[in-house]
């Protein structure tokens, strides 16, 4: 059994974890990930939950619980599949733990800006990869990929360190020419690529949305009233599971409160590559990385502010 540490916990596990740092201190473990039978599903059904507990079937790969913020257990399906197993403990099933230990989820990843994080947001496909990838090339540090696990209290939100890994898609692999990448799983054009280092937990300084847009230079927009709230809101990571759980009321309160004390903002640009060292310079002006008249009018960006609702 091989220990990890992310998250600030300790987690043991009987299924090998790429992209977890090794735990040093091994006395008390917060979460076991064990092998064995799940013998509670429906028949025919993918998911199921309840406030104690989570179930999914991924079919023809595995089944796996969750269950009270601290236990995993894995029936895998087929003796090929380990590398789609996981990639789904590493990103659902940790993030379902973490909900149940009551930490605010967000489908982000974060980089370092000082000594503060700037949080990118947005579904699947929005290009978060793309944007982390070319600005770990640049030097930035990457403080999480895929999910941005954040402690939400009076004094703050501080972004947990997440696994010393990406998920980063083919398209964006150019940005990483010097790093090593590995395949998550066989069949999706989706590559691990490493990051150096431990990091601490920092303060979440800013959430920035991604969003396309058709036309125009890349456009960054403050939010303000329930601009924020509402938007915070659709990046929490699976929100079926939230609701399975019942766990909107905890939610909802800490992205109420986290609206409260991060600026939220989005960040509009095309579907283009070419476009990506100016999107780059609108989140942060020194992030320059080609002498194009794009890059050029977003080199001190100005940045727009939304009515308040």
């Amino acid at each position: 059994m091989d220990c990890y540490r992310v998250y600030e916990l300790t987690i043991a596990s009987e299924w090998p974890l790429p992209g977890l740092l090794p735990a040093a201190d091994t006395r008390q473990i917060d979460i076991h990930i064990r092998r064995g039978s799940v013998a509670d599903f429906q028949p025919a059904v993918c998911f199921q939950a309840s406030p104690q507990q989570v179930l999914v079937w991924l079919p023809d790969i595995a089944r796996i619980r969750v269950c009270g913020g601290n236990d995993i257990l894995v029936e895998p399906l087929h003796p090929d599949k380990h590398d789609a197993i996981a990639l789904f403990l590493l990103n659902h099933a940790l993030a379902i733990v973490m909900l149940q230990r009551g930490l605010l989820v967000l489908h982000a990843g974060a980089v370092l800006a000082g000594d503060q994080c700037v949080a990118l947001a947005g579904p699947s496909g929005a290009g978060k990869s793309t944007l982390l990838a070319a600005l770990h090339g640049q030097g930035y540090t990457v403080a999480g990929d895929e999910l941005c696990v954040l402690r939400v209290d009076a004094d703050g939100a501080m972004v947990l360190p997440g696994p010393r890994v990406m998920q980063v898609w083919a398209a964006a692999l150019p940005s990483l020419a010097d790093c090593a990448w590995v395949p998550v799983r066989a069949g999706l054009p989706k590559y691990f690529v490493p990051l150096s280092g431990d990091i601490a937990c920092m303060p979440l300084r800013e959430l920035c949305v991604l969003r396309w847009g058709d036309d125009g230079s890349p456009r960054r927009v403050r939010l303000t009233g329930t601009a924020r709230l509402e938007a915070l809101l659709h990046q929490v990571y699976q929100p079926r599971y939230v609701d399975g759980m019942q766990l909107w009321p905890q939610v909802g309160a800490q992205c109420l409160r986290l609206a409260r004390q991060i600026s939220v903002t989005t960040l509009t640009r095309r579907r283009d590559l070419a476009t990506l060292p100016a999107s780059l310079s609108c989140l942060f002006p020194a992030a320059i990385t080609a002498n194009s008249p794009e890059t050029e009018s977003c080199r001190s960006p100005a940045i727009c502010t939304t009515p308040s609702a």
